[in-house]
């Protein structure tokens, strides 16, 4: 198996694990500290790994690059995952789950319009992941929660199609998504001063209210769900493309629902499982076509 599909299920598994063990650190301790907190361990995680490419290369980082990783910081780990946190507040997991996994059919549609060239299999998997969410969430029943995890989905695919066309040189990834964390705990820490502040509340008690299962959660989600996540989420979309590994995520849904399911007694239906098949069958026609088409490739060879 080559290394971007196994980076691509690793990818899928940390991230379907992630919104469940979310929801356990939100109901704990509010979408506002819970990110805080995270983002707070996930800076620390970084710059204690990275230390010696940190030091040795940060002093090339010129005004420019400072500039675009702010700019790439923005959607790709400061928006995204603060709106998930927060729209688990409004939506069941499984829903919330499968929402954001929009984000690779909005990612096919950018990258057929930048490109100006229309790719079937790009036309497959749309067909399939936009039929399968229609599916699940139960398009009549939408709230404010289910928009913002639409609206959060586009800009997640917005933010991958950045990343895959914004370049550092010689530059190594660990500096790059340090840099990209330390601007998310800056903007995150404004973001949740900004709410305290304009909702008149106390954040000490909120930001100290801590269980064994809140700080299981602030460090799993702060170390494996995004310190390392975003390592393998900016290593994959060098390695390959943005469309492919946005299409990785997809194996996502299925394990927080499963884990929706066995943990939190969510309860699911046919509708659920034909959709959660699709949105898997999407996946499937955009990972796994490079490797079908290699095989193909060497048998018309030597048979040839």
């Amino acid at each position: 198996m080559s290394k971007p599909v196994l980076y691509g299920i690793a990818l899928g598994c940390i991230w379907g694990s992630s919104f469940p063990i979310s929801q356990i650190g939100v109901t704990a301790l509010g979408a506002f500290p819970f990110r805080l907190m995270t983002v707070l361990v996930s800076s620390l995680c970084l710059l204690i790994f990275s230390y010696t490419q940190v030091k040795t290369y940060l002093p090339q980082l010129c005004a420019n690059h400072y500039i675009k990783l702010f700019i790439l910081s923005i959607p790709n780990i400061f928006i995204v995952p603060l709106i998930n946190n927060i729209s688990l507040a409004y939506l069941s997991i499984t829903t919330a789950t499968i929402l954001i996994y929009l984000m690779p059919c909005f990612v096919s549609i950018l990258t057929i319009v930048l490109s100006k060239a229309l790719n079937l299999s790009s036309l497959i998997a749309i067909g399939c992941c936009s039929t399968g969410v229609i599916i699940l969430s139960g398009i009549n029943a939408f709230g404010l929660g289910e928009y913002l995890m639409m609206l959060n989905a586009f800009i997640w695919a917005s933010g991958a199609i950045m990343s895959q066309r914004i370049s550092f040189n010689e530059i190594p990834l660990s500096v790059t998504v340090n840099v990209q964390m330390i601007f998310t705990l800056i903007l995150t820490a404004i973001a949740v001063l900004i709410w305290g502040i304009t909702n008149n509340i106390n954040l000490y008690p909120m930001l100290t209210n801590f269980s064994y299962t809140s700080i299981a959660s602030v460090i799993y989600i702060g170390t494996i769900g995004s310190a390392f996540v975003y390592y393998l989420w900016f290593s994959l979309i060098d390695m390959k493309s943005a469309e492919f590994t946005s299409y990785a995520t997809l194996l996502s849904p299925l394990i927080s629902i499963l884990t929706a399911i066995i943990i939190f007694k969510e309860q699911v239906n046919d509708a659920t499982i034909t959709g959660g098949m699709l949105i898997l069958m999407s996946s499937f026609v955009i990972i796994l076509k490079p490797l079908l088409f290699n095989k193909i490739k060497l048998y018309l060879e030597k048979t040839g």
